[in-house]
């Protein structure tokens, strides 16, 4: 990553940290976070804890329940017509 340094004034210091992965169910941040990094010159090592929410699930509306509504519209529409064809042979 090119440490760029941050052109808003209230931050001089300020680096930006892009978030490259997140567990299932997270999303990526769209924005990088901006850290105020310390003044002196040494090697650190630096740990930052950024809270993200869920990804919003949206709730079950009974759309996984239509795939029967087909097999039972078929299935009345075969004994209908089984039934007119039982009809009509009868009465002859």
């Amino acid at each position: 990553m090119n440490p760029e340094k941050s052109s808003s004034p209230a931050c001089t210091r300020c680096l930006p940290i892009v978030e490259a992965a997140t567990p299932n169910g997270y999303s990526l941040l769209s924005d990088p976070i901006l850290v105020d990094t310390p003044t002196y010159e040494q090697e650190y090592e630096v740990s930052y804890k950024v809270v993200d929410g869920h990804v919003f699930a949206l709730p079950k509306t009974g759309s996984a329940d239509m795939a029967i509504l087909p097999a039972l519209i078929t299935m009345s529409f075969v004994s209908g017509a089984l039934a007119l064809i039982y009809a009509k042979k009868k009465t002859k």
